[in-house]
């Protein structure tokens, strides 16, 4: 789950850079919302309210594919 998450975080950190760089400014905040919103799985399934680890691990899988495709883009 941490490796899906790590390379989702770099990806979105490409996406920033280009945000940035190309002064793209409305994708600046939704990069930002993003990473945030990728540790939300695992730190639901931390506390007990997300009920278990395959579906934690499903979330962030989906949240990296998306983050990758996007940072790729």
């Amino acid at each position: 789950e941490r490796l899906m998450a790590l390379a989702a975080h770099i990806a979105l950190s490409v996406l920033v850079f280009a945000a940035v760089r190309g002064r793209k400014w409305p994708l600046f905040p939704a990069a930002v919302g993003l990473h945030m919103l990728l540790d939300v799985p695992a730190g639901l399934y931390r506390t007990g309210l997300l009920p278990g680890l395959l579906l934690t691990d499903a979330l962030t899988a989906v949240a990296a594919a998306a983050a990758v495709a996007a940072g790729v883009r």
